[in-house]
């Protein structure tokens, strides 16, 4: 006679199976969506953000450089100062990215969030 292995599963294997499976799976829950939401006018308003801040402390540091050169002191220190600048309008221009993301998809997070607390 052969013997047949049967397999007995934890519960944390099943969870995790149905997990993977709400994965890959087309269908969307209204929570699934919102959260996507949520992370996508996040990252909408981060790179550009993050961007400035970038160009932002290259041009400081050009600033920086410059300065030290005799010939380009003033120069450098009017680019330097036009880098601070730009690094101290990072958050406000995060901020406001953000309030633009949220106002152009806050017609879907209503509704979204209507279904799910209504049922």
């Amino acid at each position: 006679m052969e013997e047949k292995n049967t397999f007995s599963y934890s519960p944390r294997d099943v969870e995790k199976a149905k997990r993977i499976r709400k994965e890959y799976s087309s269908e969307k829950s209204a929570m699934d969506e919102l959260d996507e939401i949520g992370r996508r006018v996040h990252s909408r308003a981060m790179i550009p953000s993050i961007s400035l801040g970038l160009i932002s402390a290259l041009v400081l540091g050009i600033g920086m450089c410059l300065s030290m050169l005799t010939s380009f002191l003033i120069q450098g220190i009017v680019i330097g100062l036009a880098g601070i600048a730009g690094a101290c309008l990072v958050p406000l221009f995060y901020r406001k990215r953000i309030e633009t993301e949220k106002s152009r998809v806050a017609d879907r997070v209503m509704e979204l969030s209507g279904r799910i607390i209504n049922g």
